[in-house]
């Protein structure tokens, strides 16, 4: 599945929302692994901005397509 910054706008928390808003860009169309099959709950274990690397955790299935 891939991360999608419509679907997240859409159904994330504000408080995710606004920690995660200079990254959408970045994020919108990345992997996310699912470690545990059938798990609602994946992973971003690795991306780039402005030359800091990140790991986004938690990553829901309502934000994926």
């Amino acid at each position: 599945m891939r991360f999608s910054k419509q679907l997240f706008k859409q159904h994330a928390p504000l408080s995710i929302k606004k920690a995660l808003n200079s990254h959408l860009d970045v994020l919108d169309g990345m992997e996310v692994i699912f470690p545990v099959a059938g798990s609602r709950f994946g992973e971003i274990p690795f991306y780039m901005i402005n030359g800091k690397a990140y790991f986004l955790d938690t990553v829901d299935k309502e934000w994926c397509e």
